[in-house]
Formats: C-alpha cells, structure tokens, sequence
C-alpha cells in the first residue's frame, strides 16, 4: 500500500519550496520523493 502511494507522489509533480538542504536530504535520500525544488522568496524561520 505505501509503495503504490509512493509512485503516486512521485508521479505528481512536487515542489520542495525550501532552500534547506536538511529537508532536501530527508525527502530524497530517506523517504526516497522525487521532487523539483523552488526556494520560497519569504525568509524561513
């Protein structure tokens, strides 16, 4: 069930709109997420 929800995910176009490689790390290498990633222009805190 979670690898067919997994496939949907990554087949749907997500955007990481996050300048923080610590999230970028976390979706791609242990969640394993494809995704595009665009910063946010707002400050992150």
């Amino acid at each position: 069930m979670l690898k067919s929800f997994m496939t949907h995910l990554n087949n749907c176009g997500i955007v990481l709109a996050s300048k923080s490689s610590r999230r970028k790390r976390i979706l791609e290498e242990i969640v394993g997420l494809k995704f595009e990633v665009i910063p946010s222009r707002f400050e992150e805190d």
